[in-house]
């Protein structure tokens, strides 16, 4: 159960208006709430605050912000099973607010393109803990949790295709070194790497109990021994077709502005598995855990085309000089990461079947936790038919040749 930390108090909001405004405001009132949402993988403490003060035209004004409490390895141990944070984890999120994301935005405004790609930081306090004070957008943005059609993922693919172009600009004219972002979902150190090991294991016990996995008995047991082999290829600096990915570009982390019944804007948040890798590793989490499993199955080769022809546009807008990686450069490092699809469609796809599951199954699985309630998603036949065709696509594809 989170608790409002003591030091949150009235001279605590007191700095933070200073910080934000430039000069004293006097608060009239405040209200402090906990704002995780249900499911939410962040090990950090967030919080909500709407802060009512005094302006300096002596009339009541309100702003609402976003308390990020950064967690740190010695204060607040690994406490959440789903996403195991590294230790310099808390470092890349700083960096990306600070020196990052208000470059990008800056590119972007000169290039004459409207868009942001996460909250404005207001402050970045150390104290008791580190702390981000961020603009509150959920009054604007919302979160869903379905997941989208065609049409709907132009916007997203759009949002991320900007990014990379804003990193690959960032790193090709202006020499930025990303050496720093080193540390993405799939090298946290020990504990990260468990997460990954246990659910492979998990599943190569579920899967060769499956009769139609027959054929693919030889693949599956190799799974585990494969996989610090793949991380370690992922992530390499030894390529000229690397950029800054969000690194766990999931619903979750992701809020969304939605109009007539539409997604006008996608704002991205919980930066801090930001990675400086292959493209490949954000579009496969995108196809996988965004768009729905009809627009996987028949728009794949679509979205990929929409997300590059972004991506050149952003860098021409930009005033890149260079040549841009072509659409057959893309394919060729889906084709390099294959091994990235094959873990995401074992670690976290399951979790998008829960609603073909019976009713009893459902409630065993509110009951677990992350790891365990994955265990039973593999029993469900829906993700047992779906991952018989996703298997026989890799098998073709080489992705289980590493």
């Amino acid at each position: 159960m989170v608790s409002i930390p003591e030091w949150m108090d009235a001279d605590f909001f007191q700095d933070i208006l200073s910080k934000i405004f430039k000069e004293e405001r006097n608060i009239q009132a405040q209200e402090i709430v906990v704002s995780v949402p249900k499911g939410n993988s962040s090990t950090d403490d967030v919080f909500r605050s709407k802060i009512i003060y005094t302006s300096d035209k002596k009339c009541d004004k309100s702003i609402s912000i976003i308390i990020k409490k950064l967690s740190s390895d010695k204060e607040d141990p690994m406490k959440n099973s789903l996403v195991m944070r590294h230790s310099k984890s808390m470092s890349v999120e700083v960096d990306m607010h600070v020196n990052i994301l208000p470059v990008m935005h800056r590119l972007l405004e000169v290039s004459g393109i409207k868009s942001k790609f996460g909250p404005q930081l207001y402050a970045n306090i150390s104290g008791p803990c580190d702390v981000l004070i961020l603009e509150d957008l959920h009054e604007e943005y919302e979160i869903i949790s379905e997941r989208f059609d065609i049409d709907n993922m132009e916007t997203v693919l759009t949002q991320l295709a900007q990014f990379h172009a804003a990193s690959y600009y960032m790193a090709a004219e202006d020499k930025k070194d990303f050496s720093k972002f080193r540390y993405g979902i799939f090298n946290f150190g020990t504990q990260g790497s468990k997460f990954f090991l246990e659910g492979l294991k998990d599943f190569t016990k579920e899967a060769l109990k499956w009769p139609e996995f027959k054929d693919f008995h030889a693949q599956i047991q190799g799974l585990e021994e494969k996989f610090m082999d793949a991380r370690n290829y992922l992530y390499r600096f030894d390529t000229d077709y690397n950029v800054l990915n969000h690194g766990d570009f999931h619903m979750r982390n992701i809020l969304f502005k939605i109009a007539d019944n539409s997604i006008q804007h996608v704002i991205m948040h919980d930066f801090q598995t930001n990675v400086w890798c292959s493209p490949a590793l954000d579009l496969i989490y995108t196809f996988y855990l965004i768009a729905d499993s009809q627009t996987l199955h028949d728009c794949r080769s679509q979205m990929l085309s929409s997300y590059h022809r972004t991506f050149v546009s952003t860098l021409k807008s930009m005033g890149f000089m260079g040549q841009a990686p072509t659409l057959l450069d893309l394919n060729v490092e889906l084709l390099r990461n294959g091994f990235i699809e094959i873990f995401v469609s074992i670690i976290f796809l399951p979790y998008q079947f829960v609603q073909f599951a019976s009713k009893q199954l459902q409630a065993r699985i509110s009951k677990e936790s992350s790891a365990n309630a994955r265990s039973l998603l593999y029993t469900i036949p829906e993700y047992q038919k779906a991952m018989k065709k996703l298997f026989e696509t890799f098998l073709y594809k080489g992705f289980f040749d590493i």
